[in-house]
């Protein structure tokens, strides 16, 4: 759920940005988009290899 949720809202800001008219608000949903990608494709990499927690990162 939290890694398929963000793919699939990036697709469907990408969906909306094709069909607008406004180039800005296009533009916006498309970077709105690669963040969305960015944080599914992090949280993704972050359980496939077992990185990014605590128990990581001890002082």
């Amino acid at each position: 759920m939290r890694i398929a949720v963000p793919f699939i809202a990036a697709f469907a800001c990408l969906l909306v940005a094709s069909r607008l008219d406004v180039p800005i608000a296009g533009f916006a949903l498309f970077v709105v988009a690669l963040g969305l990608v960015f944080d599914g494709g992090s949280a993704l990499f972050a359980r496939v290899t077992s990185t990014g927690g605590m128990r990581d990162h001890r002082q």
